[in-house]
């Protein structure tokens, strides 16, 4: 079975802070404050709805990947600052997404920024340089993240088709667009993602990751023990099994209520009108377990999900 969560991302392209810093000759304090009035708390919002998935990471890998217009913090360092105008800066947007606990799957792999820059801006700017001599900053500023134990980074690359002519003579190009690409190639591995079942173990899965508040959930179970009173219960994302009383939950039979001495093995149950305690589900963020005959013990799971 396979299973991820992925976010994509296009923050604000200005104020840029290469150009701030390059272009402009703004102090690095100023070219600081710029990105934290800007794509900072573009990337905080991300950051903040990802936040339950990035902690169940190890069970389902999670992966943040787009154009961040930004570079990072982890290419301007001291070690590089005849590369970069002289400054070394920690971009806001970038240690916000490493703090969060997502890593820069091409830095991890070319962990030096001088022997492998990674450009993607930009492949038809290369020989661009302004009225005042100072050249077009070259940047790596598209990026792929991610988190999981299960996360085996095989290779990372950037690329572009053909040898794409510089701008103003591009419009013939093979390569379509003014970025480079960025190609990572990983393995998942069980407990990250590509889950490897032993024999009899078991599973649980929703049918979607985003709901809106009343709208049907779909939990479906296999493999399970049979008892009568196995359930499927829903939690805050701060919460556990054990804990505080589960938001909603049912029997395996879709129902509260259990009768004999055995249960469905597999199947699936519907939380909607008549879930109790709670419902509808306020908005946030939650996980869903498959657990044992009215008890705490987790047979799968967690599996996070969250209502709009």
């Amino acid at each position: 079975m396979f299973a991820l969560v992925e976010w994509l991302s296009h923050l604000t392209a200005y104020p840029y802070a290469p150009y701030d810093a390059c272009l402009k000759g703004l102090s690095p304090n100023q070219v600081i404050r710029n990105q934290q009035r800007t794509q900072l708390p573009e990337a905080r919002d991300i950051l903040a709805k990802m936040s339950p998935f990035i902690a169940s990471a190890d069970n389902i890998p999670v992966f943040l990947i787009g154009d961040f217009n930004t570079a990072s913090h982890l290419d301007w360092t001291a070690a590089t600052t005849d590369l970069h105008c002289g400054y070394a800066l920690n971009f806001p947007v970038t240690v916000e997404i490493q703090n969060a606990g997502l890593v820069d799957a091409y830095r991890r792999l070319h962990p030096d920024p001088r022997q492998a820059p990674g450009h993607t801006w930009s492949p038809i700017y290369q020989t661009l340089v302004y009225p005042d001599g100072k050249p077009e900053p070259m940047d790596r500023i598209d990026m792929v993240h991610y988190a999981g134990a299960g996360v085996t980074l095989d290779t990372a690359q950037v690329f572009v088709v053909g040898t794409p002519q510089q701008h103003p003579n591009h419009g013939g190009n093979l390569w379509p667009s003014d970025h480079a690409g960025v190609l990572v190639s990983m393995t998942l591995v069980p407990g990250g993602g590509i889950i490897v079942l032993p024999p009899g173990q078991a599973t649980l899965s929703l049918n979607k990751t985003s709901y809106t508040s009343g709208e049907s959930i779909v939990a479906t179970f296999a493999n399970g023990p049979g008892h009568a009173k196995d359930w499927i219960g829903i939690y805050k994302s701060n919460e556990a099994p054990g804990g505080l009383p589960s938001t909603a939950w049912y029997y395996t039979n879709n129902r509260q209520s259990a009768n004999g001495s055995s249960g469905p093995t597999a199947g699936s149950v519907t939380f909607s009108s008549g879930s109790k305690p709670t419902w509808p589900l306020p908005a946030g963020a939650y996980k869903a377990y498959f657990l044992e005959n009215d008890g705490y013990t987790v047979l799968a799971g967690p599996i996070p999900f969250d209502v709009q």
